[in-house]
């Protein structure tokens, strides 16, 4: 992570990322995606047409925890950039 802390990326023309920042912002996409959080929510209803305690259980279980398990493993590289704690911060 240290090594990345210097070097940026061009995502639009003319707009200039820092890597960490757009990793971290990646991530916590992926997050909000697994654990079906607004606006990435749309598939959750077709995944479990039948609402029963073990489809809860695996949601609650397994996709929330995942997300937020990565999202805390990677708190070194979200620290290196303000950007992406304050994106977490303003989702959150």
């Amino acid at each position: 992570a240290p090594q990345l802390a210097g070097l940026t990326v061009e995502i639009w023309p003319g707009t200039q990322w820092a890597v960490p920042t757009f990793i971290c912002i990646c991530l916590f996409i992926g997050a909000m995606g697994k654990s079906a959080q607004v606006p990435l929510h749309v598939w959750l209803p077709d995944s479990m047409e039948g609402p029963t305690p073990i489809s809860a259980l695996i949601h609650a279980a397994t996709m929330v925890t995942a997300g937020i398990f990565m999202v805390a493993r990677m708190s070194p590289l979200f620290e290196m950039s303000e950007t992406a704690l304050a994106f977490v911060l303003f989702i959150g």
